[in-house]
């Protein structure tokens, strides 16, 4: 039988209903835009509100009835949406605000079409599983494709590393990696359940998911893996039953053979103890001594520093704002505010975090205590059916591949942050859409979903194409910003910015507001006016943005205020007290305020060691001419005999007094300097 007669029964299986799906799951895994900063984020919002309104638009004239569970699901999913809309009021950026609420209302859309799509008549979960296993071998392939150039050198030199650009079309090894975890058993079922021609596609699936996994080195995802294997196995050996023993057998045998080989390949290839063992080193380190993480240090440079630091500083925003949260889109921009140490990327700014690789503690953060209830309302709720789908049911086995996936993506919430895309969450809701789509106990009608509701849902799908084409193509020029601010053409800087928009798009990826471009291209294009005017728009947007605050500060005091300029200096010191740039900034400021005592204060505050050559070259030609007329001064009052021969003897050593300052260490460099 040729391959076309073989797909033919599908296609023809798959009504207008299911193209949606065929477009979920075929189309989407090549959105890829290189011309946006996120590959996929924009893009693929974009294309499933498409979808989401066009099938809301067909459904207009239609009137569904839906059975308890279902309803259920759906009325906790609008409550999430609902306090998630709320939370907008304390939003500093009401417009990136109302964006991610449609992101979110996406998310739960495909759920809701999910089961309209399968609550006709229960489905055989077989035509899901080809489409979603067509989704693995496209990703899988392309991930092969990135593979290539660089197979060579992983095995000539067993370096993990060397795999950190594999991304597939999702924008980060990790989210490659979770995706992967989440859909495994979909391979599995297949093997079981399918027909003997499509097993080589399972096999194939299976076995470079379980590659992919294990070389791409996502600890969140292997301790979901080993979660969800054990939960899955448990319910499984005590629930399932089945007939036909033999065939099951084999179907194990193969899918065991299939797991083994990745591992043994990868265990031969790259012992686990080598990451694992300094992870666990840096963590005992943190543990002994917790005032490391109050310090600026290269020994921080490392991811566990980072999570510990995102907790501390997520722990005081939920103090701060612990029952309605600190808004949606906040935690970014509040985020610094808690203090920022550690690397000089993170205490000079040039590193942002955009989310505490914690679900739950976003959630907390931004929506307070109910926010996160009603988000695992949802998920306990969809583990109390499948349990009791796994309890009643002897022949639903793949009630075990939904309940994988919702464990894997509960954990590796924990860890990440899967609930911020919206391919990977979006592939989780088909999976729990046609668990509600009713069948036997569930399927009692009790709601029916009426013309008018199809008719919100479509106009709250068209307003979301018409956002997410905006962030697209605002995304597409700020990367265009980016990449001239980089070339120092700053005409093209401005040029880009000003094709933004700034009420939908205001910050870029690096939570960096698009004012701050605007402001340091004038001011490099020495327009100070201009400058200072863009700068203090990027302030109310980014209010704890350690380059913006300091950026701020230098403009005003290249306009003449200098106050405001000290004031901007010490804010963004007070954050980040290692910003030695600002510092640095600060006691210039000081100085040609005639305020030598606090020039001289604050100098002796810098961190010398850790400063960086340029830095350090500033710090002593500021310490210098700091020392040089705060002697002075003094002299002109004090006319002791002592005092004025050890006064002109620095003066004319002038050369003694520079090395003194590149190899002093002390805390009182004057007084050292003077009575040594």
């Amino acid at each position: 039988m040729s391959v076309s007669k073989k797909l033919w029964p599908i296609l023809k299986e798959s009504r207008w209903k299911y193209s949606w799906l065929l477009c979920f799951f075929v189309l989407l895994p090549f959105v890829s835009f290189q011309s946006t900063l996120d590959p996929e984020l924009q893009p693929r919002i974009f294309l499933i509100s498409v979808l989401c309104f066009f099938f809301y638009l067909f459904q207009i004239w239609s009137e569904i009835k839906i059975n308890y569970p279902t309803k259920q699901i759906l009325f906790i999913s609008s409550l999430i949406i609902g306090v998630t809309g709320l939370s907008i009021v304390n939003s500093i950026n009401t417009g990136e605000a109302i964006s991610e609420l449609l992101r979110i209302f996406m998310v739960y859309s495909v759920l809701f079409i999910s089961i309209l799509v399968f609550s006709n008549q229960k489905q055989n979960p077989v035509l899901l599983t080809r489409f979603i296993s067509i989704s693995l071998l496209i990703f899988h392939c392309i991930a092969i494709i990135d593979a290539i150039p660089i197979i060579q050198p992983f095995f000539s030199s067993g370096k993990i590393n060397l795999f950190q650009n594999i991304t597939s079309t999702l924008s980060n090894k990790n989210f490659f990696s979770e995706l992967l975890v989440i859909l495994l058993p979909v391979s599995m079922f297949g093997i079981r359940n399918d027909k003997s021609y499509f097993r080589i596609l399972y096999i194939f699936n299976l076995f470079f998911s379980l590659i992919f996994i294990l070389i791409l080195y996502s600890i969140a995802c292997w301790i979901a893996f080993a979660i969800s294997f054990a939960l899955v196995a448990f319910f499984y050996f005590k629930y399932y039953r089945v007939e036909k023993r033999n065939k099951t057998k084999f179907n194990l045998t193969v899918i065991f053979i299939t797991i083994l080989l990745p591992i043994l390949f990868f265990t031969i290839k790259n012992p686990l103890s080598v990451n694992l063992i300094s992870k666990f080193s840096f963590a005992k380190e943190y543990l002994l001594h917790p005032n490391l993480t109050n310090q600026y240090s290269v020994e921080n440079n490392n991811s566990v520093f980072d999570r510990l630091l995102l907790v501390r500083n997520s722990l005081e925003m939920i103090k701060d704002h612990p029952f309605f949260g600190a808004g949606l889109n906040n935690w970014k921009l509040l985020f610094p505010k808690y203090g920022v140490q550690g690397t000089e990327v993170i205490v000079s700014g040039v590193m942002n975090f955009e989310h505490p690789h914690n679900d739950y503690l976003l959630i907390i953060a931004e929506q307070g205590i109910i926010g996160l209830l009603f988000y695992l309302w949802f998920f306990i709720y969809v583990l109390r059916v499948i349990l009791k789908e796994v309890r009643t049911s002897q022949k639903q086995e793949f009630i075990y591949v939904i309940l994988w996936a919702v464990i894997a993506f509960i954990i590796i919430g924990l860890f990440s942050y899967p609930r911020s895309r919206i391919y990977t969450p979006a592939s989780l809701m088909i999976l729990i859409g046609y668990l509600f789509s009713g069948s036997g106990s569930l399927s009692n009608q009790v709601f029916t979903i009426k013309k008018y509701h199809f008719i919100l849902l479509s106009l709250i799908s068209f307003f979301t194409i018409f956002v997410f084409w905006i962030r697209l193509q605002s995304e597409i020029a700020a990367k265009d910003m980016m990449v001239s601010r980089v070339k120092q053409n700053f005409a093209r800087v401005i040029r880009s910015a000003n094709t933004v928009n700034q009420y939908f798009y205001p910050v870029e990826i690096n939570t960096t507001s698009i004012e701050w471009y605007i402001g340091m291209a004038n001011f490099y294009s020495r327009n100070m006016s201009e400058a200072l005017i863009h700068f203090q728009k990027a302030y109310e947007i980014t209010p704890f943005h350690l380059r913006t605050l300091n950026d701020l500060a230098t403009t005003y005091e290249q306009n003449g205020q200098l106050d405001k300029a000290i004031q901007f200096y010490t804010k963004s010191i007070q954050i980040s007290p290692s910003f030695d740039e600002a510092r640095l900034n600060q006691i210039a400021t000081y100085f040609n305020n005639s305020m030598i005592d606090s020039a001289l204060f604050n100098i002796q505050r810098l961190n010398v060691i850790a400063l960086s050559p340029n830095n350090f070259e500033k710090y002593v030609s500021f310490a210098d001419v700091i020392i040089m007329k705060k002697l002075a001064d003094s002299a002109a009052v004090n006319k002791n005999p002592a005092y004025m021969n050890r006064y002109y003897e620095i003066v004319r050593d002038h050369y003694s007094l520079n090395q003194y300052i590149r190899n002093y260490r002390g805390k009182n460099i004057l007084k050292d300097l003077f009575y040594k």
